[in-house]
């Protein structure tokens, strides 16, 4: 079991939330490059928010399905924080079948180069370890920016309903959490492979970025699907992690498969998924 530090007090918590902030400052877009498939059409557009760094985006709009879409925001697991690479021709395969299957159920699926990932990749494993809580730290100060100003350039497009939904798997449904809590405009959320993520030994991680503390105070809608052997994310970490969820009682929701971290069984994950989000943004087909 991973070693989590106590639930921070309100006062504490006020200081954390000072940490992650974002500002909200005049944001332009331009739509780089478009490339249609039979399945969608995919945007690779540029952010640049009047204060700060600018940063990509890539935005998938399914094919078979008349606009405005509602959308999912996405953050893939730690392959994509491993080294340098593209989005456009190096996500897994696996991920690639998680997209599929929000596109053809008729929902765009927008997708952030997460700082620290992809075309943005910092070695932080490559640190001195003095340095890691600080660079930590402003990797999800960074997240939490990413997502903000992505939301905030959503609303700007006349072909998104303006609803969206988070998807995050393995990393990106354990350690960023904190996303749900600073952005309430997220109407509900599904955490594949999440939860409690165990801390590798040796790396000094800042309690402001522990998910423990955001658990409790986020009410948005939830669904974990995580495996029974999943080693990373032991099954009693999925199970404190939900039972920590403000979220109320009747929604969110907790299922168990016999697998391991990933992938989980495709057909069952599949049928969860597009159940939760029908009943959380919406229906589409």
């Amino acid at each position: 079991r991973s070693f989590d530090p106590p639930i921070a007090d309100d006062q504490t918590f006020e200081s954390f939330v000072q940490l992650y902030q974002y500002a909200r400052t005049p944001l332009t877009a331009r739509i780089e490059s478009e490339v249609k498939e039979p399945l969608f059409t995919r945007q690779r557009v540029l952010l640049k928010p009047g204060v700060g760094s600018e940063f990509l985006i890539f935005v998938w709009l399914p094919e078979k399905a008349e606009p405005p879409y509602d959308a999912i925001l996405y953050m893939g697991g730690y392959g994509g924080f491993r080294t340098k690479h593209n989005i456009e021709t190096n996500f897994t395969w696996q991920e690639g079948e998680v997209l599929n299957m929000i596109l053809r159920s008729g929902r765009a699926v927008v997708w952030p180069v997460w700082y620290g990932s992809y075309q943005r990749w910092i070695n932080i494993e490559g640190l001195p370890l003095e340095m890691m809580p600080q660079a930590i730290l402003e990797e999800h100060r960074e997240w939490n920016r990413d997502a903000g100003l992505t939301l905030d350039y959503l609303e700007s497009r006349k072909d998104l309903t303006g609803n969206v939904g988070y998807l995050g798997v393995s990393l990106g449904a354990a350690w960023n959490w904190k996303s749900l809590y600073f952005q309430p405009r997220l109407s509900a959320a599904v955490m594949l492979a999440g939860g409690l993520q165990v801390v590798p030994t040796g790396i000094a991680f800042p309690s402001s970025a522990h998910p423990i503390h955001y658990l409790p105070r986020i009410t948005t809608p939830v669904l974990m699907l995580n495996g029974t052997a999943d080693t990373l994310v032991p099954v009693e970490n999925a199970e404190t992690a939900y039972k920590l969820l403000g979220t109320p009682e009747d929604e969110k929701r907790l299922v168990l498969y016999p697998s391991g971290h990933w992938p989980l069984p495709r057909n069952q994950m599949r049928r969860e998924i597009l159940q939760f989000l029908d009943e959380h943004l919406g229906t589409t087909r």
